[in-house]
């Protein structure tokens, strides 16, 4: 039977997702009851938990929809068809909350078939741009400033259009990233996260006014680290660095209501 979660389904939850994922209970027992809330979290417990599936709310535009996060169904009761009655279970559910869509990443590229045969549309790509760093002493920019709620004010500031996560997920999301290694360098017409690598800075989000203005970012943190290439993340249709770099599919989306203008959105670091 497919249901909404209760307190009690917790350990069955956190264990399937832990076979599934891997990652301790602790972290999805936080993502269901902090990021979603209980009351969007959906089971299938028809012979235990076998299945299930995470929708935590977004915004995309101003509008209010839901992430599908952690659908998960255990490995031998694939092919039954449970994912998919909790796929239509969710979005009955989640429109019910008046939300419009649900976005998803899938887990995998042999995945993007099975969603797209479930109503979901390539909707979110990025692209990758690898450039040489120039030497600039004169490039200035505030590094690891960037905490908690002010990530998604940074978002909302830089990527009006971005599939945004609740605060208390983005706060997550940047911890999470900052406990990896990464480092977040910022002026006042851009931000950049990155990681550093060897020779090379990996930037996995970089938001800049103008070419100049993400350069400069780039010029900062070369002379913070030495590193004198990066490669950098960037939103499929952003116009930075326009036309270098080759875009790729990263997030699907299903659209029960009107369906917004995509051009400018941006999907990207969705807890995965």
């Amino acid at each position: 039977m497919v249901r909404t979660a209760t307190e009690q389904d917790l350990p069955a939850l956190s264990a399937l997702w832990q076979q599934v994922f891997g990652d301790e209970p602790a972290y999805s027992a936080r993502v269901m009851r902090e990021f979603a809330g209980l009351d969007n979290v959906y089971l299938d417990d028809e012979d235990g938990v076998s299945a299930m599936l995470t929708a935590i709310p977004v915004q995309l535009s101003g509008r209010p929809g839901a992430y599908f996060y952690a659908a998960a169904t255990a490995p031998d009761k694939r092919g039954q068809g449970r994912m998919t009655a909790l796929l239509s279970h969710a979005r009955n559910a989640q429109m019910q909350k008046g939300r419009g869509f649900a976005v998803l990443v899938p887990a995998s590229e042999s995945l993007r078939g099975f969603y797209a045969a479930r109503g979901f549309e390539p909707a979110f790509s990025l692209r990758t741009v690898r450039r040489t760093i120039r030497r600039n002493l004169w490039a200035v920019a505030d590094f690891d400033t960037i905490t908690g709620v002010r990530f998604s004010q940074v978002r909302r500031r830089f990527a009006p259009d971005a599939v945004q996560l609740p605060d208390a997920a983005m706060t997550g999301q940047i911890l999470q990233l900052y406990s990896k290694g990464a480092t977040t360098v910022e002026t006042s017409r851009g931000y950049g996260i990155y990681f550093e690598e060897g020779d090379t800075l990996r930037f996995v989000e970089l938001f800049a006014d103008s070419d100049a203005d993400a350069q400069l970012l780039l010029e900062a943190a070369r002379d913070r680290t030495g590193c004198e290439r990066a490669t950098i993340t960037l939103a499929g249709t952003s116009e930075l660095f326009l036309g270098e770099g080759q875009a790729r599919p990263y997030g699907m989306a299903s659209f029960w209501a009107e369906k917004p203008e995509l051009y400018q959105s941006y999907m990207n670091l969705m807890l995965e």
